[in-house]
């Protein structure tokens, strides 16, 4: 099942599925905890995924020898509407905007490799 909003707790017990059954799509639809009980093509989902443990990761430090260590981590970030002109570089919200939910990306290292 796939949620709009996920918790790592839900991920653990009801598992995500794939990309190719279930789209990411660059809008806020504003279903906020809908689950979905099919693929985004109508057919039944078939593959699910599920974390074993839930690790919290408070520094920057504890983030990069996790990575060094085990791979990539998942982080949560809070939306606020700042976010949909956000470009490059670090993100620092501007909280004073409505809170539009959340955001979560996957980091897979940290610095400059060559030119990007």
């Amino acid at each position: 099942m796939i949620f709009e909003i996920i918790s790592p707790s839900s991920i653990a017990e009801k598992g995500l599925t794939t990309s190719a059954c279930y789209p990411y799509t660059a809008e806020f639809t504003g279903n906020i905890g809908a689950c979905a009980t099919k693929c985004a093509n109508g057919a039944d989902i078939t593959e699910v995924y599920k974390i074993n443990s839930i690790t919290k990761l408070t520094t920057t430090d504890e983030i990069k020898n996790f990575i060094l260590q085990s791979g990539s981590v998942v982080a949560t970030m809070k939306l606020y509407p700042d976010f949909l002109r956000y470009a490059k570089g670090q993100y620092i919200a501007n909280t004073n905007g409505n809170y539009l939910g959340y955001h979560s990306v996957k980091i897979i290292g940290w610095g400059v490799d060559g030119n990007n």
